[in-house]
């Protein structure tokens, strides 16, 4: 995924790579339940959950769609770049709308993706 995000990618392709990836890593973690190792259960299924949260994001912004519930997202509340984001465009725009900031901010939430992955592996002890 993050091979996609780096590369630039339409919406319709995120998308599909994202509901594919999300099969595989839901796959992954049933199959590996319980893990030896939860810790790196947790770092996946995170960056898969930023992943998705992007998707969603993306999806709001391409239907002009502000009110989709976005703020609400577990995973958007989880990303601390995110959060700030959101605070800076509350500072900038007193009267702006969360889920507008949320809509244009998917770069944040890839980042967290990338180092859940980064922690993910550190679990592995790579």
């Amino acid at each position: 995924m993050a091979s996609v995000t780096e590369g630039g990618t339409t919406y319709q392709d995120y998308a599909r790579r994202v509901s594919d990836a999300k099969i595989k890593v839901d796959q992954f973690l049933d199959e590996n339940k319980p893990s030896p190792l939860p810790e790196l259960n947790e770092h996946i299924a995170n960056s898969l959950g930023f992943f998705v949260a992007a998707s969603s994001a993306w999806n709001a912004k391409v239907s002009q769609n502000p009110f989709s519930n976005l703020a609400q997202n577990p995973y958007i509340l989880k990303c601390a770049p995110m959060q700030e984001e959101i605070a800076q465009g509350r500072r900038r725009r007193p009267n702006a709308d969360d889920e507008v900031t949320i809509m244009f901010g998917i770069p944040r939430l890839w980042e967290c993706a990338r180092n859940s992955v980064i922690d993910a592996e550190k679990a592995l002890g790579r």
